[in-house]
């Protein structure tokens, strides 16, 4: 199913046929050295049955296969999520390596935004990032997010954006 379109990419829920997508992010090292530790494959396909499963809960949100609309080439993940003990939802996002420097992360970005103002009708976001994320902060910064403080999320130091 369709979660939201932009003009080059489509952002869809996840299948158990997405094993190997997923698996392209979550084993990577580079991909995952702001976000969590890398995953082995059969970690990563548990990961992504408990991600389909949670739909059930929350259909709305969850995290997403996002891909080219032309030929839905594979492009990375998005994640929308409530966050435990805050008021404001939570974005994330990763691209597998031959999709950085394309501008995806922004054009994502901003859709997620559209999304979750628009559809969601939720306008409070935040997004953490990893302090040594320069390239994700500053993707934040040109969608519309402020730095607001650094914090311990899981015993780890992350720095929070608010959308202005």
């Amino acid at each position: 199913m369709d979660i939201f379109t932009t003009p080059r990419l489509r952002i869809r829920q996840l299948t158990p046929t997405d094993g190997d997508y997923w698996f392209r992010i979550n084993g990577d090292p580079e991909v995952m050295q702001f976000i969590r530790p890398v995953q082995k494959r059969e970690d990563s396909d548990l990961f992504l049955l408990e991600n389909i499963l949670n739909y059930e809960i929350f259909p709305a949100y969850g995290r997403w296969i996002v891909e080219d609309r032309l030929n839905a080439a594979f492009i990375g993940m998005l994640m929308i999520r409530p966050l435990q003990g805050r008021p404001e939802l939570e974005l994330g996002y990763a691209l597998e390596k031959g999709s950085w420097g394309k501008g995806y992360a922004t054009e994502l970005v901003k859709g997620a935004l559209e999304y979750a103002v628009h559809q969601l009708k939720h306008p409070g976001i935040i997004a953490l990032t990893d302090p040594g994320n320069k390239a994700s902060q500053q993707v934040l910064l040109k969608c519309g997010f402020a730095y607001d403080q650094d914090m311990f999320v899981d015993g780890k130091l992350a720095r929070l954006y608010k959308l202005s």
